[in-house]
């Protein structure tokens, strides 16, 4: 709970998020996702969250992965208005992470870099007061993965 803007979220990992139910059923399952707190049950959906319920995804990247997140996934992010998305690339595929990179939804549409953090070159990992305030080290991000 967010005692000064009296919001409530939360954050889970592996957890589908209806991106749209029309013309198709469409979901996809981020790694990490942040979003507000949902006390009615939706049905079939249950209390998973919607697109629009999400304030950020996060997906890491591996050599699998990489056309999906790097270009699927964005297009369809950003089209469903999911205002933060942030892309963790890691060494060897395993880890440990080397990069974030902190994407935000402008008003056209589409998603422009806010910052990319570097290993070794950064001493957090992510360092934010927008849509949160929140710091994490490299080695945090490594314990996660």
């Amino acid at each position: 709970m967010d005692t000064s803007e009296q919001t409530c979220h939360r954050v889970n990992h592996d957890l589908d998020v209806l991106i749209a139910q029309e013309p198709k059923f469409h979901f996809r399952r981020p790694d990490v996702v942040v979003y507000r707190c949902i006390d009615e049950d939706r049905g079939k959906w249950s209390r998973k969250p919607y697109a629009s319920d999400c304030l950020l995804v996060l997906e890491i990247v591996s050599a699998d992965s990489v056309t999906t997140d790097l270009r699927d996934k964005r297009a369809e992010y950003a089209a469903a208005g999911i205002p933060h998305y942030w892309i963790v690339c890691m060494e060897d595929n395993d880890g440990p992470a080397i990069s974030v990179e902190r994407l935000l939804l402008t008003y056209n549409g589409d998603y422009i870099r806010e910052e990319l953090a570097v290993r070794r070159m950064d001493f957090h990992a992510v360092k934010i007061s927008q849509p949160f305030t929140m710091k994490i080290a490299w080695e945090e991000i490594d314990d996660g993965l």
